[in-house]
């Protein structure tokens, strides 16, 4: 079956999870997970970045958001992660790293894959056992989102990007018993450069064609790399990479 073709209302969206260190607990009680929702939200106008999906666990957090750029996104959490680690810290008279590695990403390209990862993130807290169905968990979207009420995420992105069907897609798993969730593929950039990008030479790897192909498989179907991350590792623009994936037939790897 073909792919869909990329909505370009999702040009910008992202899946992004943030965990603790060592998979250590981080949000130890409402008021940390509270703590970490306000700082979000007070960044999120700073680095004109909008919030579409969250669900803030004990030992990590999941965030679904749009942006212009991946750039305007890293420099957001990279900001949040910082002020709440030293909040942390502080809290608790420790030092140190609180956050394992930066962040994982993966970058949205359809509408199908926007509602599954809205699902997988409002599903978490029923997965681990804490509660029975997505509505009883206080520290996710799932009913600002379904009421159009938050004071996190943003209503009128929200009413931008789903038409009335598509919206109402998003809570079928409740009323489907044999619904299966799917785990998303997390792009891990720490582990993408120490693995491949500090290790090649990019003038090496366009040298031809057939070098150039199995490099972006490779980003593709093992790292789930976002097409501006390969274009960053070999220093060219993201409408090449954009390009050498349309000449070599590879649309549908990463997906």
């Amino acid at each position: 079956m073909p792919r869909k073709a990329r909505n370009p209302k999702l040009l910008t969206a992202y899946h992004i999870m943030v965990q603790g260190l060592n998979k250590e607990k981080i949000f130890d009680n409402d008021k940390d997970k509270m703590k970490y929702l306000y700082i979000l939200k007070e960044k999120l106008d700073e680095y004109k970045v909008k919030l579409i999906s969250y669900c803030i666990m004990n030992n990590h957090a999941h965030l679904l958001i749009y942006n212009e750029d991946f750039y305007g996104i890293s420099k957001l959490m990279h900001k949040v992660n910082a002020i709440f680690s030293m909040y942390y810290n502080l809290k608790n008279n420790r030092v140190g790293f609180v956050f394992r590695d930066r962040f994982l990403s993966q970058e949205i390209y359809s509408y199908d894959q926007l509602i599954v990862c809205i699902q997988y993130i409002h599903n978490n807290p029923v997965k681990a056992k804490i509660v029975k169905t997505p509505d009883k968990y206080a520290f996710s979207s799932y009913i600002d989102l379904k009421y159009e009420k938050s004071k996190f995420i943003d209503i009128d992105l929200i009413r931008f990007l789903f038409d009335k069907k598509c919206f109402v897609d998003i809570w079928k798993f409740n009323n489907c018993n044999d619904f299966k969730l799917i785990e998303p593929n997390i792009y891990d950039r720490e582990l993408f450069y120490s693995e491949i990008v500090n290790k090649i030479n990019p003038k090496r790897v366009m040298d031809d064609d057939a070098t150039i192909k199995r490099f972006l498989i490779c980003c593709k179907e093992k790292y789930f790399v976002p097409n501006n991350e390969i274009a960053e590792a070999l220093n060219v623009n993201k409408s090449t990479i954009t390009r050498w994936i349309k000449k070599f037939g590879l649309e549908k790897l990463g997906e």
